[in-house]
């Protein structure tokens, strides 16, 4: 709940900061980020309304500060139903346009994590809230939480460097193979079979999630594409011997490694599974 929030987490810092203009990655890592980016050409994009085009343009510019100019999380705390204190890590709070729905602000936090795989240092907590305005006024307020191995720019960066190597190197080597798109996509898809293990722990386990090293499987980042295509060692992983996700992390890598190719894709989600769509000879 965002309204439990530190005063300083939303209104102190009322405004996003302004960073250079100039982004903190590599060239490479830069390119690949901005490759396996939703476009404003994006399917799903061209079906929200307005105010959903809104909300979805201030987190992708948001997204950008933390991933490109070296903007910093803010660290605060809230507490849970047993009063215990929780350390948190999110973003600056996004104004809601007006006329979305608390649920359907959410959502659209949601569609943008799983059309952007960039994004890999948000978590699924997503907060939602008020703050008060200048004029005496309140807004509603979305607040995104980061994940505690990318709680820093500097994590984040590090992160995203990663993230590029490994993704540059999966579609270099099937570049090298392909003679066509259909065969093209096809050892795309084999590479992340062979790279990634589906994490049966993680879906299995009913208890708590673990607050720091993740020695149930891969519970934390498995929504992520952080949790194939981000090494072991990066995301405090206990067990390194494989890379471990699950549907939405094969989904997402999925689509960032069909972007990186050249091919027009996406992530589909329903309740509780998460699939690609891609366009192959003209054809979704």
């Amino acid at each position: 709940d965002a309204n439990s929030l530190t005063t300083q987490a939303y209104s102190a810092r009322y405004l996003a900061a302004e960073p250079e203009q100039t982004s903190v990655l590599s060239e490479a890592a830069t390119g690949t980020m901005s490759r396996i980016s939703a476009t404003e050409e994006e399917y799903a994009y061209l079906h929200l309304t307005d105010a959903e085009k809104e909300l979805y343009n201030a987190i992708d510019q948001q997204v950008d500060n933390y991933l490109y100019y070296g903007l910093e999380p803010i660290h605060t705390s809230t507490h849970n139903a047993d009063n215990e204190q929780i350390d948190l890590s999110i973003t600056e709070a996004i104004a809601v346009p007006n006329g979305l729905s608390a649920d359907r602000a959410q959502q659209i936090l949601m569609i943008y994590e799983g059309l952007n795989p960039q994004a890999f240092f948000l978590s699924t907590a997503i907060g939602y809230g008020t703050r008060p305005c200048a004029d005496g006024t309140t807004e509603n307020i979305l607040i995104g939480c980061l994940f505690p191995d990318f709680d820093t720019a500097d994590e984040i960066k590090k992160g995203a460097e990663d993230l590029s190597t490994n993704l540059r190197d999966t579609v270099k080597a099937v570049e090298n193979t392909a003679t066509s798109d259909y065969e093209a996509a096809e050892l795309l898809h084999n590479a992340l079979c062979e790279r990634v293990v589906y994490d049966r722990a993680a879906v299995n386990y009913s208890g708590p999630i673990p607050p720091s090293s993740w020695t149930v499987g891969n519970i934390m980042y498995d929504q992520s594409i952080a949790s194939a295509f981000i090494d072991n060692s990066v995301v405090n992983v206990t067990d390194t011997s494989a890379q471990r996700t699950v549907c939405a992390g094969y989904a997402k890598s999925y689509t960032a490694l069909a972007r990186l190719e050249g091919f027009e894709a996406m992530s589909v989600t329903s309740r509780g599974h998460e699939w690609n769509k891609m366009k192959l000879y003209d054809t979704w």
